[in-house]
C-alpha cells in the first residue's frame, strides 16, 4: 500500500471515530446529552427539580424556624382570645386592722362616745369570680394577636417561595454544569483516543512528531478544563445539598431537562400574588390593630366581680373570741386611667409612626415589584434571542466541521485545522448549554417576580395548605 493510500485510510478511520464518539439528540430545539457512563450507584439521590424543591420545603432550617415561630404566635393568639373569659380564683386573706374609732350616740352629759368596734383581726377564705364587661384594649389586643399570627404565616410563605427560588437556581446551574462536565469528559476521551491513533501512525511512519506534540498539548489543556468543570460541579452540587438537606452525602443525580414553555403577559403580572406584597399588607393590618389597642388603653375598664366567703372571722374588741360567718359580695369595678406620665401619648405616637413606616415600605415594594417584572420580561426576551443565536452558531460550527472533515480526508487540511473545527463545535455546544440554562432561569425568575413560582411548580402557596 502506498503512503498516500495509507494516509487516506488513517484519515478515514479518524473521521469515523470523531463522528460516532458523541451522541447528539435534538428535541424541541433543546440539546440533550446522554451520559456515556455506567449506571449510577445505588446510594445516590435522584433529584428532579420538583423533588429538590419538595425536599427543601420540608427540611430547610429557615422554614423549620418559621413553623416554630408561627406555632408560638398561634398560642399567643389563643391566650389573647381567652382574656375575655371569666376568672375564678380561690382567695384567702388575713388582715390585722388598725383601731378605727366609730362615732356613737351622745351620753347623758351631751358628750360623744367613741368605741373601737372594728375588729383588729380579720380572716376570710372563699371564691372570687371576675368578668370583664367593657375592656376595649383587651378586645383590640385579641385582634392584634390574630393579625400577628397572620404576619407570621405570610412570613413563612415568603420563606418558602424564596427557598424554592434558591433551589431552582442551584438545580439549574448544577444541571448545566453536569452537562459541561460530560462535554469536557467526552472531549478528553476523544483526545486520548486520538493520541493513541497518532502514536500508532507515528510508529508506522505515517505521522509526524509535531502532530503528536500538538495532540499532547491539547490533551493537557482539555484535562485541565475537565478538572475545573468537575470542581465547579462539586461546588454547585454542595450548594444544592445544603438547600435540600442531603446531609448523608449521597451522590446527586439530576433528572429532567430544561424545557419550559415561556409564559405570556396577562393578569398574572399583577403584583398582588407576590409574597412580599402580601406580607407588607398583613404588617400594615397588624400596625393598625396595634394603634387601636394603644388608643383603647386610655379608656376605662368595667368589670363585674362576685365573691363568696365560706369562712369569715372577725375578732371583736373586748370579747374573748370572734365569730365565723358566711359572707357574699357582688359589685361592679370601674378603673379609669388619670395620669400615667404621658405614656399613652408616647405609645400612640410610636404606633402611628410604625404604621406610616409600613405604608412607605409598601409603596416602595410596589415600585420595585413592577421594576422586577419588567426586568424579568427583558431578561427572558434576551435569553431567547441568545438561545437562537447559539443554535445558529452551533449549526455553523457543524457545517465547518463537516467541511473540514472532507478537506482533511482529501488531504487539503491539516490535523490542526480539523482539531480546531472540532473544538469549535464543542465550544458551540457549551455555549448553547449556557443559553438553555439562562433561558430556564429567566423563566423561573419571571415566575418568582410574579409571585407564582410555587403555584407553577404545583406546590401550595401557603404553609396552611
Amino acid at each position: 500500500m502506498s503512503h498516500d493510500a495509507r494516509t487516506r485510510e488513517n484519515r478515514t478511520s479518524f473521521l469515523c471515530f470523531v463522528r460516532y464518539q458523541t451522541i447528539r439528540i435534538f428535541a424541541g430545539g433543546s440539546l440533550l446529552l446522554l451520559p456515556t457512563t455506567g449506571a449510577c450507584a445505588q446510594d445516590s439521590l435522584h433529584l428532579s427539580l420538583k423533588n429538590a424543591v419538595e425536599l427543601a420545603l420540608e427540611s430547610h432550617p429557615d422554614i423549620q424556624t418559621g413553623l416554630f415561630e408561627l406555632h408560638q404566635y398561634e398560642i399567643q393568639a389563643r391566650v389573647a382570645k381567652n382574656a375575655m373569659l371569666p376568672r375564678v380564683q380561690a382567695v384567702a386573706e388575713l388582715d390585722n386592722a388598725l383601731k378605727i374609732p366609730i362615732k356613737a350616740a351622745p351620753n347623758g352629759n351631751g358628750d360623744l362616745i367613741y368605741a373601737n368596734t372594728v375588729a383588729p383581726l380579720q380572716a376570710s377564705a372563699g371564691i372570687q369570680v371576675s368578668q370583664p364587661l367593657f375592656d376595649l384594649a383587651c378586645w383590640k389586643g385579641r385582634s392584634e394577636a390574630l393579625a400577628q399570627t397572620q404576619v407570621a404565616l405570610q412570613s413563612l410563605d415568603q420563606m418558602r417561595e424564596a427557598t424554592a427560588a434558591s433551589v431552582v437556581d442551584a438545580w439549574c446551574r448544577a444541571w448545566v454544569q453536569e452537562r459541561v462536565v460530560e462535554l469536557s469528559a467526552e472531549r478528553v476521551a476523544q483526545a486520548e483516543t486520538l493520541e493513541t491513533i497518532v502514536q500508532a501512525q507515528l510508529d508506522a511512519g505515517s505521522a509526524r512528531e509535531s502532530d503528536l506534540s500538538r495532540i499532547k498539548v491539547q490533551l493537557s489543556n482539555l484535562q485541565g478544563d475537565l478538572a475545573n468543570a468537575r470542581r465547579n460541579r462539586e461546588e454547585l452540587v454542595n450548594r444544592l445539598n445544603l438547600l435540600v438537606g442531603n446531609r448523608a452525602g449521597l451522590a446527586v443525580v439530576l433528572d429532567g431537562v430544561l424545557d419550559e414553555a415561556a409564559p405570556e403577559r396577562g393578569d398574572s403580572d399583577r403584583i398582588t400574588e407576590r409574597s412580599d406584597w402580601r406580607l407588607l399588607g398583613d404588617q400594615e393590618e397588624l400596625s393598625k390593630r396595634a394603634l387601636e389597642r394603644t388608643q383603647a388603653m386610655d379608656l376605662p375598664v368595667l368589670s363585674l366581680k362576685a365573691r363568696v366567703d365560706e369562712l369569715s372571722f372577725a375578732q371583736k374588741v373586748g370579747a374573748l373570741g370572734g365569730r365565723w360567718d358566711a359572707d357574699a359580695t357582688v359589685g361592679l369595678a370601674l378603673v379609669a386611667p388619670i395620669f400615667e406620665g404621658f405614656d399613652h401619648r408616647n405609645r400612640n405616637a410610636l404606633a402611628q409612626l410604625r404604621l406610616e413606616d409600613i405604608r412607605r415600605k409598601r409603596r416602595r415594594v410596589e415600585f420595585e415589584a413592577r421594576r422586577d417584572l419588567e426586568d424579568a420580561w427583558r431578561e427572558l426576551a434576551t435569553s431567547e434571542q441568545i438561545l437562537e443565536i447559539q443554535a445558529h452558531n452551533l449549526e455553523l460550527a457543524r457545517n465547518t466541521q463537516r467541511e473540514m472533515e472532507a478537506r482533511f480526508q482529501a488531504g487539503s487540511a491539516s490535523l490542526s485545522d480539523l482539531l480546531e473545527a472540532e473544538g469549535a463545535v464543542v465550544e458551540a455546544r457549551r455555549q448553547q448549554l449556557d443559553a438553555i440554562g439562562r433561558r430556564f432561569q429567566s423563566i423561573m425568575a419571571l415566575r418568582h417576580a410574579r409571585g407564582t413560582l410555587l403555584t407553577d411548580l404545583k406546590f401550595p402557596t401557603s404553609a396552611r395548605n
